[in-house]
């Protein structure tokens, strides 16, 4: 299958895949609901596990649930916010209810169609076009299929320093493009930008930042610290695909 149809099957694989995964994130942000109904406080680790949730829930509108990511996206930002816990409580409850129909109706469309077998990645021995920088596994693994069904060999990275790793390589082996998010763990993508700078592999190297950042100083940051390009999550598989495609020349 290729174009709008074979993508369209691969969004219905992964999200069946991976529905014990998103679900089990909406359970995050249920017990933060709780928590501030019922004790009028979150703890600090808790809240920080809810924002992450939250965050890694706005992919959603890449498997083509665009109500279920920009609900995970308003819950982030009242995670982020200053109202108070009860009232962040109540929010936070319907949000992650509707979260959950909004998954629940998506998974009813498209039934439990059996996951294919991954992409093989390169493991270091052979230059990728692409290394793909995200700490959402779910999101990964929609990336990754993506890409290698568009014909370009993909690597992939967790954090900032597993990144710049893999960029700071002899250059038969450094990847062409590096598709980037920014909230990563260890060194953001702000850090690794600077540090791929610093060791002189930009522009050679090309960056795409894809992200949630999606305000202008962000934008204008990335770009000015060495992106060629900026796409913000929630986004569109073909116009992401349009992008690298772009991007690489």
């Amino acid at each position: 299958m290729t174009g709008a149809d074979g993508r369209g099957q691969l969004v219905r694989e992964l999200l069946v895949a991976s529905q014990a995964v998103l679900f089990g994130r909406v359970d995050v942000l249920d017990a933060a609901a709780l928590s501030l109904l019922t004790t009028d406080a979150l703890p600090e680790p808790d809240r920080a596990a809810a924002v992450r949730t939250a965050h890694q829930l706005i992919s959603l509108s890449a498997f083509g649930v665009t109500r279920g990511g920009q609900l995970a996206m308003r819950a982030e930002d009242l995670l982020t916010g200053t109202d108070e816990p009860a009232e962040q409580g109540a929010e936070l409850a319907e949000l992650s209810a509707g979260i959950r129909a909004a998954l629940e109706a998506a998974l009813a469309d498209r039934g439990a169609a059996p996951a294919p077998e991954g992409p093989a990645t390169p493991t270091g021995s052979v230059a990728p076009d692409i290394l793909v920088v995200e700490d959402d596994a779910v999101l990964v693994e929609l990336l990754v299929r993506a890409l290698d069904g568009a014909g370009y060999s993909v690597a992939t990275a967790s954090d900032g320093p597993a990144a710049v790793a893999a960029v700071d390589v002899p250059p038969a082996l450094r990847p062409r493009l590096v598709l980037l998010d920014i909230d990563l763990p260890a060194l953001d993508g702000f850090g690794v930008l600077r540090a791929l700078a610093q060791r002189g592999l930009l522009p050679d190297v090309s960056v795409l930042c894809l992200t949630a950042r999606a305000s202008e100083p962000d934008v204008l940051s990335v770009l000015s610290l060495g992106a060629v390009d900026h796409v913000a999550k929630p986004f569109s598989l073909p116009v992401l695909l349009a992008r690298v495609t772009r991007a690489l020349g």
